[in-house]
């Protein structure tokens, strides 16, 4: 739903053309896809799992989001972002420990 009203609202306000959408299709498609993807592994995750230790290794993703924002992308200030990440981690081995 939000993948029509979003496009349709840029359009009557005319913040978008249809050119403009038509070059943006598949890619938002793509990103659609491995949406749906993401909320059903997280729906099935919880019905499997209590939610705070799913949440808990979920939440591990964030280093791998400083490393891409690091080589990827070029980050400045790579360092403060790392050792924040590094304790958000130390959490989730903390939780796993006494689980």
């Amino acid at each position: 739903m939000l993948g029509l009203i979003v496009p349709g609202g840029l359009l009557v306000t005319g913040k978008a053309t249809w050119q403009g959408l038509k070059k943006v299709f598949y890619p938002g498609l793509c990103i659609g896809i491995l949406m749906v993807i993401m909320v059903l592994s997280h729906m099935a995750a919880i019905s499997r799992v209590e939610a705070a230790y799913m949440i808990a290794v979920k939440r591990t993703g964030i280093l791998f989001s400083v490393l891409y924002g690091a080589f990827l992308f070029r980050e400045e200030n790579i360092g403060e972002r790392f050792w924040g990440a590094v304790l958000m981690l130390a959490g989730v081995v903390i939780i796993a420990v006494w689980a």
